[in-house]
């Protein structure tokens, strides 16, 4: 063989352990895929991380269950006119708040869904600054 084969074997070997390499890292001692280390802001400004083997944002705490929007709920034409409160937690994406909380009070939880920039509720009202 020439120099210059042993050149390109040698590179070809280097490419492929750096990859195998590369790919060992994203997995734990499990096999389970490694979360991002992006984190979440809670309402109240905290943060939460991803978690578990589906990678799931925790959940934040003391608001209640939050219970998300989804394209069903969006749909409906109309909202019937019962009165309970919920507190529609605003979408960062589409909003940049400001100030805690970055949500709105709603009559409902079909009201809030039809607000695409809700992107969860939550039971009652929503909180007030120095309560």
């Amino acid at each position: 063989m020439r120099k210059q084969d042993y050149f390109w074997m040698a590179i070809f070997v280097v490419i492929v352990v750096c990859g195998v390499i590369a790919i060992n890292s994203f997995f734990d001692d499990d096999g389970l895929i490694g979360c991002t280390e992006d984190a979440r802001i809670c309402p109240d400004g905290s943060a939460v991380v991803r978690v578990g083997p589906d990678c799931e944002f925790e959940k934040c705490q003391g608001y209640g269950e939050e219970n998300y929007c989804d394209a069903g709920s969006r749909e409906g034409d109309a909202c019937i006119e019962i009165y309970q409160p919920v507190c529609g937690w605003m979408d960062g994406s589409k909003i940049q708040c400001i100030a805690f909380p970055c949500a709105q009070t709603f009559s409902n939880s079909c009201f809030a869904c039809m607000d695409e920039n809700v992107l969860y509720w939550t039971d009652g009202d929503c909180p007030v600054v120095g309560q």
